[in-house]
């Protein structure tokens, strides 16, 4: 299995859309394939490795018994829907019952919305909290990773049906971006949490990206601070992407050429910060300097 290291490698980074250095991944896979208590399950079509359930088997004190973990469990944009995660989940259950295991847990982030459902479909029940923190982060507070607008509910199911035509990897947690990993003067508790107007004026499509472009209210374009990376830096147009293919990031949005829409359409968004810290992402409303 290390000969499709380089295929999986490719699956976790469309799981946590980051790249990982190909020596080092490839290293730890082989660690774990070492290890009896590890369990790498993949689906293949056309040749070609589409998913990858990754689950740890270990006994634990507070079980006083074995416990099935699921590490990963990803499954290729374009495949999705098709049966393939729920092959993958199923033979992960049977291999658990096998070895004796007491339960089949997992964590996902908060903001994985679609794979709630999924899990919770296959009768699994939420009922725990985890909490976690990077080495490099203690002693401080949790890492803000970019703040701005979020658009949830209505105005999301809007954004969606607004689009020309949809990419394979649909945005589940729509945002104009305001600023990322802002300093400690740029994070804006006073408006945190309030809910704002918008206007979406425009949409650009590449192939690519999918999006659209924004009209901020007037009084809130003062905490706007999205500059590019030019000599004298310039701001980026407020925007937002919709959905994308595997093979890009929402970040490239910006550079669509937007066509303007027939009428401007108004959404309703609410300022919040985006969470993150190396797999736990979620959205937060409430004020980030007084949080203890």
């Amino acid at each position: 299995m290390i000969d499709d290291c380089e295929q999986i490698r490719h699956l976790m980074e469309i799981l946590e859309d980051r790249e990982f250095p190909s020596d080092t991944f490839r290293q730890v896979f082989a660690e774990q394939l070492a290890q009896e208590r590890y369990v790498c399950l993949v689906a293949v079509e056309d040749n070609r490795i589409v998913g990858v359930l990754n689950m740890r088997i270990e006994a634990q004190l507070h079980h006083q018994n074995k416990v099935a973990q699921i590490m990963e469990l990803v499954v290729k944009p374009a495949y999705r829907c098709h049966g393939i995660g729920t092959a993958l989940f199923q033979e992960a259950e049977r291999i658990a019952k096998e070895r004796g295991c007491e339960q089949i847990e997992l964590e996902t982030s908060a903001w994985r919305k679609r794979a709630h459902s999924f899990y919770e479909r296959r009768g699994m029940i939420c009922d725990h909290l985890y909490y976690r923190k990077p080495a490099e982060y203690i002693g401080e507070f949790m890492l803000l990773s970019y703040e701005g607008i979020f658009f949830e509910g209505e105005a999301e199911k809007l954004i969606h049906t607004l689009e020309k035509k949809q990419l394979p990897m649909v945005n589940d947690v729509i945002h104009c971006t305001f600023k990322y990993h802002p300093d400690e003067d740029q994070i804006f508790d006073e408006i945190v949490g309030k809910e704002m107007q918008v206007l979406l004026t425009g949409y650009g499509f590449d192939g690519k990206n999918s999006g659209f472009e924004l009209q901020l209210p007037e009084e809130i374009m003062p905490y706007y601070i999205n500059y590019n990376d030019e000599n004298p830096p310039k701001l980026n147009k407020p925007h937002i992407t919709a959905s994308l293919t595997e093979d890009t990031k929402a970040s490239k949005t910006k550079n669509l050429h937007f066509e303007p829409l027939p009428e401007p359409v108004a959404l309703i968004g609410r300022f919040g910060y985006w969470i993150k810290d190396d797999g736990r992402e979620y959205v937060s409303y409430k004020p980030y300097k007084s949080a203890d």
